[in-house]
Order: C-alpha cells, then structure tokens, then sequence
C-alpha cells in the first residue's frame, strides 16, 4: 500500500468524467484510457478488484458515481444460454459482484453503447460543423480531429474524414482547387501544410497593409501649409523671447507695450493695462490692433441716396457712364507683368432690385 501512495503523489489523475458536451461514448472510452494509463502508473493494476473500483469510483466524480448506482447487479441465476436436457440440469450463474472491476467496466461499456448517438452525430459532423469567426487554423484542425473521434468513423476512413472536411470548409476557391489538382495523392497531412502555409501568407500580408505609419517627414518649407492648419498665435505668457536687433544691442519691443523689456508677461507694463480702445487687458492702446466703432448714424427714412455704377473702365474714345475723373473708384494693381485698373468695393447700403 505504501508503494501505490509514493507512485500516485507523481502520477496525475484523471478528471472528472464530464457528460453534458459531445458524445457521451466518446467522452466515457477517453476517460476510461486516462484512468488504466493512472492504474499502470500508480501500480494499481495488479491490485483487488476492490481497490481498483473504489479508485475508479473516486476519479470519475458525481455523474460516473449516479450512474454506478443504478446499474443492476444479478443475483444467482440459470444460464440460460446453456443446452440441457432437462431443466434440472441447467447450470446456475454466479450473482454479479459490485466490487468486480471487470464486470463493473462491463456495465459502463453497455450503458454508453446503448445511448451511443453515432448517426447523429456524423450528420452533425459533415453538415452543421464549421469554423468559427476568428478561429485560428490549428484550433479548427483539432476541432476538427476532436469531433470525427467522437463519430467513430472506420480505422481506415478516419484519416480521409478529417482531409475531407478541411478541404470542404476552405473559404479561398484559389486554395482548394489547389487541393482538387492533388486528386488521391492528397493526404491529410498535405492538406493541412498546403492549408496552413496559405493562411499564414494571408495573414501577414493582411498586417503589412493595415500597418500604421508611426511618423511622417514634413520639409521644413511646406510645414504650416497643411490644408485648414493654422498655427495658433501664442499667448503673452507663453510667447518666445525676443530676438535681439539686428545691431546685437538689447531686445526689439514688445508688441504688447511698444517697449523692451526682459521676456515675460510678469515683466511686461502692459500686462495688466487695460486697452483705451477694445476695453481688453493686456496692452496699450498705442499698439491696439482692433478698430473702435464709436457711434453709427442712422440716416431718417426717405434721405436721398447715391447709387453709383460698378463697371469696367472705358476708354477715353468710348461711351462710359462713369466719370474719368473719378479716380476713387479704381486703383491700379499689377497682374503678372501688366497694370491693370481694378474696381474697388463700392460699399453700396441701396439696393435697386424691385423687393
């Protein structure tokens, strides 16, 4: 007993058989395989029926254990497979013993092979299993390895079951023609390197062009001139220090005061001034940039008004309806090479379009 106590603190135990996923037959034969490679690791093999029954009852958790309990075991019997004379004769079975290994494997086989849903399962198995969105190939192959198990499809057709169903579900027709082309030289495990390769020359492809560009080089020349980019004109207290003149001697003056001054809103006179003119802290009016609307005049309605003629200037040798004298309302401008008369903005407050 000591011996099976030392083996089993470095043998690793089955898991609990689990019955609500899959194929229960299924399920039971890979467990079942899980606990004799338990037994033969632990020593237990050669051990009392007893024993053995109580480890297996012990690993397979509370399903396995509902189910060993209402298995029926016999009482002494007559065989009646036997051929006798007479009834008399007819020999008598030992009553079934809940402490047999042997007989208790029995009684899981028949009651697994009983509820074994073969049929529908291979129906599930060929029509209703795909690959999941975002599902790597390797998981699909084992999923699909997985449930062809539980089929329990023919020793000799399994390898072509799991080929066939990798081939089926390939979504890119260029790859599985590919696989057509190979006809019965195709194996599964050419299907699966050829599947493979493919998928992993797709997915590095699909990373080189959704990869992000970390940096872009601007010229210096073109920097600022980004369509709808304009550069933010930056506050008294965060402005650059002023340059020096040209002369090297002091600072330029300070546009916000029209002195010099060392850099800084805290050394600046006009820092808290308020403007004459805009009524805004922060410099003299001296250099306000803003233009004061002092008062606006409202003419009485029915004051006669100027309506002048915006058009192009006629020469002196043709009819015009504008005043050569009129200098004010044109300005002369160069275009290209050539001075050309331009007509300002007449800024006109009546219009003469019927309402």
């Amino acid at each position: 007993m000591a011996q099976l106590s030392d083996a089993a603190c470095f043998a690793k135990p089955p898991d609990n058989l689990v019955l609500t996923t899959g194929n229960p037959a299924h399920s039971w034969e890979k467990w079942k395989r899980r606990f004799q490679i338990y037994l033969q690791a632990t020593g237990a093999s050669s051990k009392p029926g007893e024993q053995k029954v109580g480890l297996l009852l012990n690993h397979i958790g509370d399903q396995g254990i509902d189910i060993y309990y209402n298995f029926t075991f016999l009482g002494d019997r007559p065989d009646t497979t036997a051929i006798v004379a007479d009834e008399a004769s007819r020999p008598r079975l030992p009553a079934e013993d809940r402490k047999d290994y042997d007989l208790v494997i029995r009684k899981f086989d028949e009651q697994f092979t009983r509820r074994d849903p073969q049929l529908m399962l291979r129906e599930k198995f060929w029509l209703h299993l795909h690959r999941e969105p975002g599902q790597s190939f390797d998981s699909w192959v084992n999923t699909v390895r997985e449930r062809a198990g539980e089929c329990k499809f023919p020793a000799n057709f399994m390898e072509q079951a799991i080929r066939d169903k990798i081939t089926f579900e390939c979504r890119e027709d260029s790859a599985k023609l590919k696989l057509y082309d190979m006809g019965g030289n195709l194996t599964v495990e050419k299907a699966i390197q050829v599947l493979s390769l493919r998928e992993a020359t797709s997915h590095e492809l699909k990373e080189s062009k959704t990869s992000t560009i970390d940096a872009v080089y601007v010229p210096r020349h073109q920097a600022g001139r980004r369509q709808g980019f304009r550069p933010s004109t930056p506050r008294h207290d965060e402005r650059p220090p002023p340059k020096k003149d040209m002369g090297g001697i002091g600072f330029s003056a300070c546009k916000y005061c029209n002195t010099t001054h060392a850099w800084g809103k805290k050394n600046c006179p006009a820092a808290n001034h308020k403007c004459e003119k805009c009524k805004i802290k922060g410099h003299f009016s001296a250099v306000c940039r803003k233009t004061r609307v002092g008062q606006i005049d409202v003419e009485p309605e029915g004051t006669p008004k100027f309506i002048g003629v915006v058009g192009q200037r006629k020469s002196n040798n043709m009819t015009t309806h504008m005043q050569d004298d009129d200098s004010g309302w044109h300005i002369n401008l160069l275009a290209g090479d050539e001075e050309l008369s331009w007509c300002i903005d007449t800024d006109l407050c009546t219009s003469v379009c019927d309402a």
